[in-house]
């Protein structure tokens, strides 16, 4: 279990409880959020609507989906659900008297946020893996590439991103150079000659290599 608070900045959010209440699954993410902290008796919207009847108590539970939809069909919310209704909200500000700055630069990051989780959707429809755990070709590279980096040249997941440079971003010098050569041929089972990654500046030109 563990407690989320980079929510806090108000009253109303600092007495609202974010606990993740579940392991990861297999993409690494977690499925159950426990809020409390909040009285929905007090809410005159929690009344029954289209059929649902909403809690009412001390706290609700966000269920996001858990397994691929062909196998376990659609039990949980997205994260497109939830920043969909954010949208919505701030619309509804943005056009009545609370209008302001710094909600329209919200709502333009939502909006493009929205844009880019439904393109990889319709990127992994089209390639006929979407509702699976399968990964994309250039997924599988990356992670394993990211791997025998870390390994290789003693650096962090986190620093090995598709612009990270070799050399001035993760220190590889011509010797590193040479024994990642080795290793990604090793791993991916391919034959690279040296002028190749001689000339890869970035991560991202190595998995075009591997593609």
């Amino acid at each position: 279990m563990r407690e989320i608070t980079s929510h806090r900045v108000n009253p109303a959010n600092d007495k609202i409880q974010i606990l993740v209440t579940d392991e990861p699954g297999a993409g690494g993410a977690n499925h159950r959020y426990e809020l409390s902290g909040y009285d929905l008796g007090r809410n005159p919207s929690a009344v029954p609507l289209a059929g649902c009847v909403p809690s009412i108590g001390p706290g609700q539970v966000i269920l996001f989906q858990n397994g691929p939809i062909n196998e376990a069909g659609v039990n949980g919310v997205t994260q497109e659900v939830l920043i969909a209704i954010c949208i919505d909200r701030l619309k509804s500000f943005q056009a009545g008297p609370f209008a302001c700055r710094e909600n329209a630069i919200a709502l333009t990051k939502l909006e493009e946020a929205q844009m880019w989780l439904q393109k990889r959707t319709r990127d992994r429809m089209e390639k006929g893996i979407e509702g699976t755990h399968l990964l994309e070709p250039s997924d599988s590279i990356i992670s394993k590439l990211t791997d025998i980096l870390c390994k290789k040249l003693k650096v962090t997941s986190s620093q090995v991103t598709p612009d990270a440079r070799f050399v001035e971003d993760l220190g590889a010098d011509y010797l590193d150079k040479s024994e990642l050569l080795m290793a990604i041929e090793e791993e991916f089972d391919v034959v690279l000659q040296d002028e190749d990654i001689k000339d890869a500046r970035t991560v991202a030109d190595v998995v075009k290599l591997l593609e």
